[in-house]
C-alpha cells in the first residue's frame, strides 16, 4: 500500500513530519529525514477511517540523489508530499513516513515518523464565533469577527449577521467567499479548521448591545452545498463618545517645552468600539508640519528639533457607531525661540497702503517682541517720529509679521538703509537690515480709486545676531 524510492540512510536517527497546508484541493506534508546518503528508501503510509488506503501522494521534492542539492556527506533532507483529498474522500486520515536502508548490510535499520492526523469532515461543523476584535494601525482601528469550524471537505464561504439589543438589524453585514485555513497550532479548536475573518470597518451599527452570527456554507466538488449557523456571540456594548481627553506632556491646555525636549501626545476617547484617532498640526503651510500625522494607538512621541513644531495641535476622534460620532479637541505647544527671518528664500512684501509705504517682514519665533527699535544706519539713532511706525502681528503658531510703515515719504525719498533691532527676551536680540527708495509716478488701483505713485524698491533683509 505504499511506494518507495531508493536512498541510503547512514546512522538513521529521526523522521519527523508536519502538515504544511491543508485545503480541499491538496494536502502538503513536510518531512525531515536526518543523515541521508543517496540510495535510501522511504515510503508514505496512509490510513483513512482506520483502513489502510492506497498511496495517492505525489512527491514534489523527493531528496533526488542526482540533484545538485543532494548530500555528499550525511545530512538532513526535507521531503515534500502533496496528496489529493478528492481521492481520499471525506473522513479522518493519518499519514506516516517510513525510512530505512536499502543495502545488503544485514544491519539495515528503519525509522518511522510521527503520525499526522488530518480530519476532512463531509459537512461543515457548527462554527464558533468570537466577539469582535479591533486592531490598531496608525490610529485607525480595524474591526473584525472571526468564526471557526473544523475543516470541511469542500469550499467554504461565510455571511455575517448582526443584531442590536436583541433585534436583528443587519443581515449580510459582511460576506467572505473564501475561508482561511488554520493548522491545529493556529486556532483554538486545536484541529485543522476553516476560519472566516469578517471585517466590521465600514459598518455603523448604532449604540447598544451588539451580537454577531455567521452562516458558514460548504460547496462540495460535485456542486452540492450545505450550511451551518453559529450561535450568537457574547453581547458587546457599543457606546457613543461623550468625552475626549487630549494632553501634551500631561498638560490639558498649553504645553511649554524647549528645543531638545521629548514630547508625548495622548488622546483618549470614551467611545466603543475604539475610535479612529489622528492629530493635525497648524500651520499647514510651514515647511515643518505634521499635517495629518496619525497616532500609534493613543500616543504619539517625538523630540522637539525645530521652532516650527510649535503651534496648534488638534486631536480628531471619529467613532464608527454613526456619522455624528465625531469629536475634536485643541492643544497649543509653545517653544521659546528668538525671532528670526522665516526663510532665506521668502520674499518680503513692500507695498503702498493709501499714503503709507509698508515693509512687511515674515518672522518665526516665540513669544512676540518685547521691544522693536528702528534706526537709520547712517545716523545710528533710533527714529522716534510720527512718520514711521513698527508693529508686530501674530499669525498661526510661532509665525508672525513685523510691519514697518513709512507715512513720511521724506524718510525714504532717497535711498535709505535701516536697521531694525527686535528683542523677545530669548537669548540675544535679532537685527534685520533693509534698504528702500521711493519715487513718484506709477499708477496703482485700490478700492476703485486711482492713486499715482512711482515706487522703486530695492529690498534686502539680513538676519544678524547681535
Amino acid at each position: 500500500m505504499y511506494q518507495g524510492r531508493k536512498f541510503v540512510i547512514a546512522n538513521l536517527q529521526n523522521v519527523t513530519c508536519q502538515a504544511l497546508d491543508v485545503t480541499s484541493e491538496g494536502i502538503a506534508i513536510n518531512c525531515t529525514i536526518e543523515k541521508v546518503y543517496p540510495n535510501a528508501v522511504y515510503a508514505i503510509h496512509i490510513t483513512s477511517n482506520n483502513v489502510t488506503a492506497p498511496n495517492t501522494s505525489e512527491v514534489i521534492e523527493d531528496c533526488d540523489p542526482d540533484s545538485e542539492h543532494s548530500c555528499k556527506e550525511p545530512c538532513s533532507k526535507l521531503c515534500f508530499y502533496v496528496l489529493d483529498p478528492k481521492l481520499l474522500g471525506p473522513g479522518y486520515h493519518t499519514f506516516q513516513i517510513a525510512a530505512w536502508n536499502n543495502c545488503s548490510d544485514p544491519q539495515t535499520s528503519q525509522s518511522m515518523s510521527n503520525i499526522v492526523d488530518i480530519p476532512l469532515p463531509r459537512e461543515v461543523q457548527e462554527p464558533v464565533c468570537d466577539p469582535p476584535d479591533f486592531i490598531s494601525s496608525l490610529g485607525f482601528h480595524l474591526g473584525h469577527v472571526t468564526c471557526l469550524a473544523p475543516m470541511p471537505y469542500g469550499h467554504v464561504s461565510c455571511v455575517l449577521n448582526a443584531r442590536t439589543n436583541g433585534t436583528i438589524l443587519k443581515y449580510r453585514l459582511a460576506v467572505l467567499n473564501n475561508g482561511n485555513l488554520y493548522s491545529p497550532s493556529e486556532n483554538r479548536l486545536k484541529t485543522f479548521a476553516v476560519g472566516c475573518n469578517l471585517s466590521l470597518t465600514d459598518n455603523h451599527l448604532g449604540p447598544g448591545w451588539q451580537e454577531f452570527q455567521v452562516n458558514m456554507t460548504t460547496t462540495y466538488p460535485d456542486g452540492k452545498s450545505s450550511y451551518k449557523l453559529s450561535n450568537w456571540t457574547t453581547p458587546v456594548r457599543y457606546n457613543l463618545q461623550t468625552a475626549l481627553n487630549f494632553t501634551i506632556n500631561n498638560s490639558p491646555d498649553v504645553a511649554h517645552v524647549n528645543l531638545g525636549d521629548n514630547v508625548t501626545f495622548v488622546c483618549l476617547s470614551d467611545g466603543y468600539p475604539p475610535t479612529d484617532i489622528n492629530i493635525d498640526h497648524e500651520p499647514f503651510a510651514s515647511s515643518f508640519s505634521y499635517g495629518s500625522s496619525y497616532l500609534e494607538g493613543t500616543h504619539l512621541n517625538y523630540t522637539i528639533t525645530d521652532c516650527r513644531q510649535a503651534g496648534k495641535y488638534r486631536c480628531i476622534s471619529t467613532g464608527r457607531i454613526k456619522e455624528s460620532d465625531y469629536k475634536t479637541k485643541t492643544m497649543y505647544l509653545e517653544i521659546p525661540c528668538p525671532l528670526q527671518y522665516t526663510s532665506e528664500s521668502s520674499e518680503h512684501y513692500i507695498g503702498d497702503f493709501s499714503d503709507t509705504n509698508r515693509v512687511l517682514i515674515h518672522v518665526l519665533g516665540s513669544p512676540g517682541p518685547k521691544t522693536m527699535v528702528l534706526s537709520r544706519q547712517d545716523s545710528g539713532k533710533a527714529i522716534i517720529s510720527d512718520g514711521v511706525s513698527v508693529t508686530y502681528t501674530k499669525d498661526v503658531g510661532p509665525f508672525g509679521d513685523i510691519a514697518v510703515e513709512f507715512s513720511d515719504h521724506e524718510l525714504i525719498r532717497k535711498r535709505a538703509h535701516f536697521v531694525l533691532k527686535v528683542d523677545n527676551g530669548i537669548r540675544n536680540e535679532s537685527m534685520f537690515e533693509f534698504t528702500i527708495q521711493y519715487n513718484a509716478g506709477v499708477s496703482l488701483m485700490w478700492e476703485h480709486m486711482e492713486c499715482v505713485y512711482l515706487l522703486y524698491v530695492l529690498l534686502s533683509i539680513i538676519i544678524v545676531r547681535a
